[in-house]
């Protein structure tokens, strides 16, 4: 795969290079937190950032990479891998409309883990050392920035909080229940199941277990799509303990 040529595109005065020419401002409006921002704010960041199309499986950046860019997720799912001795370990999944590990080019540090496309995406990418100019100059965007890393900080709490609860069934409900809305509904996972598993803190095989123990709570999968017919059987399973289920599955 030639990420190389992904993460280190060539140089303009602006820092993009061979990127595709779609509208940036109808890109920038799929990003909620630089949506909104005075038109002199916008315009300067359309003028410094390009936009590029990347395939399923490319990566993005490196682990221990110097931070060249901020990406702007415009579509798509890049899921945060970090290597943990010869076991890979995702700690996030970002979505469409986020900006991808601000904190790297706001204290101009390298990226603390790597960002891998789990579906085609297309990215609006913002040269960091000028993102970070831009945030200093303006109050408006550097609050939005606070609330996004608070946003993110709040959500690996909760993914640490759940890691600990050490009963792979349960840490699998709560994830379910957390990407599901208030009505039963079909969902798809945000990278393939052997990456959830990662996410998770669990081999494939545990995963695998735990689904078709779930089973018995209204959860079904069929490929990457995953059905929940009953929230409230599962709230009810996550609730009492696993209490429900006669026997529990191990975890690595």
């Amino acid at each position: 795969m030639p990420a190389a040529n992904i993460r280190s595109p060539p140089q303009t005065k602006h820092g993009t290079m061979n990127l595709m020419t779609t509208d940036k401002n109808e890109a920038l409006d799929r990003l909620p937190i630089l949506a909104g921002l005075p038109d002199p704010v916008r315009m300067e960041l359309v003028a410094m950032s390009g936009l590029q199309k990347m395939g399923r499986g490319s990566v993005l950046f490196g682990e221990g990479e110097p931070c060249q860019y901020v990406y702007g997720l415009v579509s798509g799912t890049v899921a945060l891998a970090m290597n943990e001795s010869s076991a890979e370990s995702i700690v996030d999944f970002i979505g469409a409309g986020e900006l991808i590990l601000t904190s790297p080019a706001i204290l101009d540090l390298p990226y603390m883990t790597s960002g891998k496309a789990t579906t085609d995406v297309l990215v609006l990418l913002i040269p960091a050392t000028a993102f970070r100019e831009v945030v200093k100059a303006n109050g408006e965007l550097a609050a939005s920035i606070a609330q996004t890393l608070a946003l993110q900080w709040r959500r690996l709490l909760n993914q640490m909080k759940n890691l600990r609860s050490g009963d792979a069934d349960t840490r699998l409900a709560q994830y379910l229940l957390s990407h599901v809305g208030v009505t039963a509904k079909i969902f798809c996972l945000p990278g393939s199941k052997r990456q959830l598993a990662a996410h998770l803190g669990m081999d494939p095989a545990t995963l695998s277990r735990s689904f078709k123990r779930l089973g018995e709570f209204g959860v079904t999968t069929r490929g990457p799509n995953i059905t929940v017919t009953s929230l409230s059987r599962l709230s009810a399973f996550v609730s009492d303990g696993n209490r429900a289920l006669p026997a529990r599955t191990t975890t690595r």
